[in-house]
């Protein structure tokens, strides 16, 4: 409350900060602060931005505190801020801190629901890069086989027990570098075994706007 009185937004305002209730529920408070911004209709006559109270800035629609794209010079600030933090709190208390609600059924369940299907960090290769493997590969893909039923036979003949080869992996092994990724990445890419449909992103970009 005294951070609301010495900030830039009101510091040009007089008012007094009055408690009208109080609670250690934060689901409850926020449902109550909307109440209380409706009945004393502070949001068209007051000093609130935002009809439902939940920060100074809301009413822009590029503005969202899920999924925000925060300049690089913030994200250092952010990132600098909870070095500190773990600093003074110590790194071994935040760890346990995380374990413990890890163990958490609910919490748990609540974190794997809002990474489930969301890419965390920026894929190896763009989405348009995977459709354009996997139409090379198809265009090939009659000469990959003829290459392997000779290389197998060859494998035969020096070696009844060697493992056969197949067009997926002759097609990775040959061009892995050209795609600057593993061979295990490449086969499944043509195999259907990843990337099987576009995902959204929690890093910051939608995933059909990142290049290769």
């Amino acid at each position: 409350m005294g951070n609301h009185k010495r900030s830039i937004r009101f510091r040009e305002d007089s008012f007094d900060v009055t408690i009208l209730e109080e609670s250690f529920d934060r689901k409850y408070i926020e449902e109550r602060e909307e109440y209380w911004i409706d009945n004393l209709n502070t949001f068209t006559e007051g000093l609130n931005d935002t009809a439902s109270g939940k920060g100074w800035g809301h009413n822009s629609p590029n503005f969202t505190t899920l999924g925000y794209i925060y300049s690089d010079e913030s994200r250092k600030k952010m990132s600098d801020s909870a070095k500190e933090r773990a600093v003074k709190e110590g790194f071994d208390v935040r760890s346990q801190r995380s374990k413990e609600n890890f163990k958490n059924p609910d919490y748990m369940a609540k974190q794997k629901a809002a990474k489930k299907g969301k890419r965390l960090r920026p894929p190896k290769l763009s989405d348009d890069m995977v459709l354009e493997i996997r139409d090379f590969y198809n265009d090939i893909v009659s000469d990959l086989e003829t290459k392997c039923e000779v290389i197998n036979e060859e494998r035969q003949q020096k070696n009844s027990s060697w493992s056969k080869t197949n067009p997926a992996i002759l097609f990775a092994n040959t061009y892995k570098d050209k795609y600057n990724c593993s061979v295990t990445l490449l086969r499944d890419i043509v195999l259907w075994k990843t990337r099987t449909e576009v995902l959204p992103s929690l890093y910051g970009k939608n995933s059909q706007d990142i290049k290769n």
